[in-house]
């Protein structure tokens, strides 16, 4: 009984101090040592707890379920998950079936925020299964089907979704007043005005979808004004209120009701502002401003609200929020490309245009990626393209001491400097449609971050494609392969020469000017003979002997 009641004192000291580490910079390191230490410790304590203490007579279950809440807040989603997953295990041995669901379910929803749709519909099938079949729990089964509906509208799946929540209201209409789940309280009024808000999403979804496709959406953006308004009516809680409100101003952008939607949404903001517990609800305000600005092509003042809208979001750790105001700024700065490039037909012609008048464009893809990205932003960025550059003049210069003949002109084995610096300058973009608490984590990634940190040459690759600049995104792609297959994304070994020189020049910055926790910056000498160690088994010998030469 001792050394549980010893378990009981540590669970709950690691709950406080998690708490008090949610208000502190990720950037301290005090605040890194104290939380390396207690997160360690903490797993330790799960792994070791009794099977007994998982009962939800015992109550330390709940303490672990905040405690993975607070993981969340953090933005250490996959740790989070990890000890929901422990924490589920146990609660199903113990028959806690109960916070087993309630686990499941949240990590379906942390699956589905980071867009991994396939591992949340597995967690929320688990939930459903143990709230049906096991406790047979109304409540229980109407949360978890109602996630389920909310990953449907992420995936497109417009149909399926409308069913699983025409389904969830049969299911509220025949429940009593009031439900609970786990000590909540939950009123029918108010599963009812979140269903309706929900309903508002789905058409809200599907309206911005055809109206990026050229096709019809008025129907479903009248439906979402519709189903907003009700969600307005029933909701009781002011937050949830001005959320429906918020939905309700972009439903009315895609009616082309302009002045009521600005109206709506700088009353929303004044109200926000002054509420410290509604700030949540800026970000997705600013970035519904900025789509009204780009009505009248307001470019500069769509980009100045898409980067508020992204300072406040990163506050809060939202990468579905996060994603919306990157397509959003990403979607402003194709008016820009549309003008360079749109009539431009010959590649090579945009590359110089890209490099002469594009400087615009360029300038605030890389100011954007440096808002989300604290380690290789614009100086990495600007680093990686110098040197690049001067390594291209190098074998620009001498191309038979590199092994070229300049007049057989193999598009692999060819170097165009404007076209080199442009992709220096924008080889990690793809990080963009990273989560911001990932790109940024201090700490070792696990094995699921660095499968989604490996996606962003191939984001790069897409969003270089969609500005015009497709000779810069073949490049891009290359830029972490490796000449014997074991790089990424695609293991390839052939790569051009080009693509070496930026893969080369992105690695030597890299290990000389970004310290991690876990990883301190090297010296330039050291960091430059393990370069050449690896010369011909990661690094193309060419661009390693050009690298030599600019270093010299």
């Amino acid at each position: 009984m001792v050394k549980e009641n010893v378990y009981r004192e540590h669970i709950l000291d690691f709950k406080q101090r998690f708490r008090g580490m949610c208000g502190q910079s990720q950037r301290e390191g005090e605040w890194l040592r104290s939380y390396s230490y207690s997160l360690l410790n903490y797993l330790d304590i799960l792994d070791e707890l009794p099977e007994h203490q998982y009962t939800k007579e015992a109550g330390l279950a709940e303490h672990i379920h905040e405690t993975a809440l607070l993981l969340t807040e953090l933005g250490d989603y996959f740790t989070a998950i990890d000890v929901f997953q422990r924490l589920a295990t146990r609660c199903l041995s113990a028959r806690n079936y109960n916070q087993a669901g309630r686990s499941f379910n949240e990590i379906g929803s942390i699956y589905e925020q980071l867009s991994l749709f396939d591992k949340a519909e597995t967690s929320f099938e688990w939930a459903l299964r143990i709230y049906k079949k096991q406790i047979q729990d109304e409540l229980g089964t109407i949360l978890t089907m109602n996630n389920i509906g909310l990953s449907l509208i992420r995936t497109n799946q417009w149909e399926e979704a409308e069913q699983t929540f025409t389904e969830v209201i049969k299911q509220i209409k025949k429940s009593p007043e009031h439900l609970t789940l786990n000590g909540s309280g939950y009123s029918k009024l108010g599963l009812m005005a979140s269903l309706h808000q929900n309903f508002g999403r789905l058409y809200l979804a599907r309206a911005s979808i055809a109206h990026a496709q050229r096709a019809p959406y008025r129907e479903f953006a009248t439906r979402s004004c519709q189903y907003f308004d009700e969600a307005m009516e029933l909701h009781s809680d002011p937050f949830r209120r001005f959320e429906a409100q918020s939905g309700f101003a972009e439903a009315l952008y895609y009616l082309e009701q302009f002045p009521e939607a600005e109206r709506q949404l700088k009353y929303l903001e004044k109200k926000c502002l002054g509420m410290p517990a509604y700030k949540k609800l800026l970000p997705t305000i600013y970035r519904r401003l900025a789509l009204l600005e780009l009505v009248d092509s307001n470019v500069d003042e769509a980009m100045g609200l898409c980067f508020q809208a992204l300072e406040v979001s990163l506050l809060f750790g939202n990468p579905v929020e996060e994603m919306e105001i990157v397509t959003t700024y990403l979607d402003t700065l194709k008016m820009i490309a549309k003008k360079l490039f749109e009539h431009v037909t010959d590649r090579t012609q945009r590359i110089r245009i890209a490099s002469s008048q594009g400087y615009k464009l360029v300038d605030h893809l890389v100011g954007f990626l440096e808002k989300k990205d604290l380690y290789t932003g614009l100086n990495h960025s600007f680093n990686v393209c110098q040197l690049s550059v001067r390594m291209g003049e190098i074998i620009s210069c001498h191309p038979h001491d590199f092994g070229l003949n300049p007049e057989h002109n193999d598009p692999e084995d060819s170097i165009q400097t404007d076209l080199l610096g442009l992709a220096g300058m924008l080889h990690d973009i793809g990080k963009l449609l990273v989560p911001w608490v990932i790109i940024n984590k201090i700490l070792p990634l696990k094995d699921e971050e660095w499968q989604l940190i490996k996606q962003h040459p191939i984001n790069g690759y897409r969003i270089l494609n969609s500005f015009y600049l497709e000779d810069v995104g073949k490049i891009v792609l290359e830029h972490h392969e490796k000449i014997d297959g074991s790089g990424y994304p695609r293991g390839r070994k052939k790569l051009s020469l080009m693509g070496s020189i930026i893969a080369l020049a992105d690695v030597y910055e890299a290990m000389t000017t970004i310290d991690r926790f876990y990883r301190r910056a090297k010296p330039k000498q050291v960091a430059q003979a393990e370069i050449n160690e690896l010369a011909g088994i990661h690094y193309d010998p060419r661009a390693v002997k050009a690298f030599n030469q600019a270093m010299s």
